[in-house]
């Protein structure tokens, strides 16, 4: 079966003070040369992560980096690196057929002096579109073999699910019957490793509401709402499923994007702000800063917040502290938890 790939072709400078030619495939298969032109969008830099063991390229779509390459996962996938010839470092006019020479450094030997976290450009040159002829296994097939694949480390993961073809992962019913076949190994809400299944979902997915509210009713997968489209996180019934379902990361109230989002969500909407309020009662003073301070001023509203967690009442505005009915339930519900916590624990 032919299928269709697309390559960049580009430049980029090393630490070691060497100019470099990298082509890099699309991480993705598609039809027809001209469906493979939708990842003319790609881009492509060098990082060096903390997870990491050494330089990898990442490549990017819409500010997600959607796939790494290690250099031998690059050669492995039909990828090249070639270097500049020292006697064309100042010519005008570079010959890409002639003025660059194989070379075997990896990316720790071009990126010797890397710093961590940063992003180091890839300029895109040329693009060519490639056949490719495949083999691929069926889905009953990939989903059979998920069942005894050890999936105990991360990396394990992440090379399990490079190795399924794109198209399946735009199946929502393939998404649900994989997460089924593996829920042994991992819990697919809370583990991170599912980070690694949902940052390749296909883009289609990515924009059906049905499917991403089952995600997050039926699998509590919060960490999918970072990858949906935009107008989705914007969807009051989607923001709703993730408030109620997910397990809230901290960052969501401290990112710039996220917490401004969050704000534009539950402006004006005390259901909204209370699911949040619930949910991420642990860093109480985000949560707030968040919150319509319209709110932070209804004395029922602030009930029901003191409710939740004593460090809410050390967080209200000034005169709402002072407000004898909320200091006497804070006091109230206070020592209610203290006495809670006295009680010796019976383990039947």
């Amino acid at each position: 079966m032919n299928k269709y790939k697309y390559f960049m072709n580009g430049l980029f400078d090393g630490t070691d003070g060497k100019t470099y030619e990298i082509e890099v495939p699309s991480p993705f298969l598609y039809d027809s040369e001209s469906e493979a032109m939708k990842d003319s969008e790609l881009k492509c830099r060098i990082i060096l992560t903390s997870g990491m063991i050494e330089p990898e390229l990442a490549v990017i779509s819409k500010e997600n980096i959607i796939k790494t390459y290690t250099y031998n996962e690059l050669k492995k996938h039909g990828g090249y690196i070639r270097v500049l010839k020292d006697e064309c470092k100042d010519c005008s006019y570079i010959d890409s057929a002639k003025d660059f020479a194989d070379t075997d450094k990896t990316f720790k030997d071009i990126f010797s002096d890397i710093e961590k976290e940063k992003l180091y450009y890839v300029d895109n040159e040329a693009y060519c579109i490639k056949k490719i002829d495949v083999n691929y296994k069926t889905k009953s097939e990939i989903l059979d073999d998920a069942k005894n694949y050890k999936l105990d480390d991360i990396d394990d993961v992440d090379t399990y699910i490079k190795s399924i073809p794109g198209s399946y992962l735009n199946d929502a019913n393939f998404i649900f019957d994989f997460i089924e076949n593996i829920r042994s190994n991992f819990d697919a809400g809370r583990d991170y490793r599912i980070y690694h299944l949902v940052k390749y979902i296909g883009d289609d997915l990515k924009k059906d509401k049905t499917f991403v509210m089952r995600m997050f009713q039926q699998y509590h997968c919060g960490l999918l709402f970072e990858f949906i489209d935009p107008i989705l996180q914007r969807d009051r019934d989607v923001f709703k499923a993730f408030l109620s379902h997910c397990c809230i990361e901290f960052n969501i109230l401290q990112d710039g994007y996220y917490r401004n989002l969050t704000k534009e969500m539950i402006k004006s909407d005390k259901e909204l702000s209370l699911l949040l309020s619930q949910q991420a009662a642990l860093c109480c003073l985000d949560v707030c800063n968040c919150i319509d301070p319209v709110f932070l001023k209804d004395e029922d509203f602030c009930l029901k917040l003191v409710d939740l967690s004593d460090d809410f009442f050390e967080v209200l505005p000034h005169e709402m502290k002072n407000n004898k009915k909320i200091q006497l339930h804070a006091n109230r519900t206070k020592r209610i938890r203290e006495e809670r916590l006295r009680e010796p624990f019976c383990c039947v």
